[in-house]
């Protein structure tokens, strides 16, 4: 992995990886934090982030480990005359990739009950919701704070 500048401020910087002899290029910023994964690790097609290893798909920018909240951004790469050239947009480089969530459907009337309203059980309901499940989600919950972000 290297990271590439592609424009005038600092932290406008892309990820180049590479798996099974393709390039791929991502955001190199970890949803989680905003750590620069140019410092973490390539393990097959997931990029690890150094500080806490929230995982992402070289290939596709999507979240694969916690505690990373959202994707990356992916920028196409194109060949020409032997050179490889990143496709930014003009208007800047976006941070992250929200994951779409899927709504309910009222005729959908399977249910899942989760017990528990701390960040697990947070997390077990949008994954869900970024799975595709649109029946209905009950959370059971005693406590008295919204879910908070904890490191693995």
């Amino acid at each position: 992995m290297k990271a590439l500048k592609v424009g005038d401020d600092k932290d406008q910087k892309v990820l180049i990886s590479k798996y099974q002899g393709k390039l791929y290029a991502t955001g190199n910023f970890c949803s989680h934090f905003g750590v620069p994964l140019e410092g973490g690790y390539l393990i097959d097609d997931q990029v690890l982030c150094p500080a806490h290893l929230a995982g992402f798909s070289s290939s596709a920018g999507e979240i694969e480990r916690a505690p990373g909240l959202d994707g990356l951004p992916t920028f196409p790469i194109v060949e020409k005359d032997g050179a490889f050239y990143v496709q930014v947009p003009k208007d800047g480089l976006p941070k992250k990739k929200s994951q779409a969530l899927t709504k309910r459907d009222p005729e959908n009337k399977t249910h899942f009950v989760i017990v528990g309203g701390g960040p697990a059980g947070l997390n077990c309901a949008e994954t869900l919701r970024q799975s595709g499940f649109s029946g209905q989600i009950t959370v059971l919950t005693k406590e008295y704070t919204v879910p908070y972000d904890r490191t693995l």
